[in-house]
Order: C-alpha cells, then structure tokens, then sequence
C-alpha cells in the first residue's frame, strides 16, 4: 500500500506539475497577444489621428467660416466615436483570451479532480480487496 501511495503522490505531483505549465503557457500566449492587440491599436490610433489631422486641415483650408465650425465639430465627434469602438474591440479581445484562460484552468481542474476520484476509488477497492482477505 505505501508503494501504491507513493506512486500515486507521484503521479498526482506530475499532473499538478503538468497543469501549472499549461497555465503559464496560457499566460504567456496572453501576454504576447495582449501585446500584439495593444500595439495594433495603438498604430491604428496613431496613423488614424495624422489622417484625421490633415483632413481637418484640408476642411479648414477649403471651406467657408461657418460650413468649416460643423464640419470640424463633426469630424471631433466622429473621431472619438471611432476611437471609442476600436478601443471597445480591444477590450472585447482581452476579454475573450481571460475567458479562454479561465476555460483552460477549469477544464484542467476537472482532470485533476477525476484524477483525485480515480485514485480515492483505486485507494478503496484496495482496502475493501486487502480487507476481504
């Protein structure tokens, strides 16, 4: 019986071992791509504001005084709505890969909880085996 808990320790050792470097794995890949979301937004961002800037400049150059106010008031507006959305579409993405996250370390829990189950059964039909003798 000592051997049999021995190996079973063991082997609950290997799959905890196991389980924390799938989750670190996870974590990794959630940081490069948090990393990646985050940059692409921020070019987006940044390339979306020079555009923005030089067509307001274009507006401001072409048109009359007062057809100038609306249009740049409306072009203010709709850059924050823009900005707002892909900022949105970010979190969303974020969001989604804790989700995944979340998942993964579920699922992994639910094998080692079978595991915990299959040898809690293993430990009693032995001893029910062991006691009939």
């Amino acid at each position: 019986m000592n051997r049999w808990n021995d190996a079973a320790a063991d082997a609950t050792n290997d799959l905890n071992n196991e389980i924390a470097e799938k989750i670190s794995e996870m974590d990794y890949i959630i940081a490069d791509k948090t990393a990646v979301i985050n940059a692409v937004v921020d070019n987006l961002t940044e390339d979306f504001i020079v555009v923005f800037w030089d067509t307001v400049e274009e507006i401001y150059n072409s048109v009359n005084y007062y057809e100038r106010q609306g249009l740049i008031w409306k072009a203010l507006y709709q850059k924050d709505a823009f900005l707002a959305e892909v900022s949105a579409l970010r979190d969303e993405l974020i969001q989604d890969l804790a989700d995944i996250r979340s998942q993964l370390v579920s699922e992994l829990n639910d094998e080692r909880d079978g595991m915990a189950d299959t040898i809690a059964d293993e430990r009693s039909d032995y001893t029910t085996w062991n006691n009939a003798k």
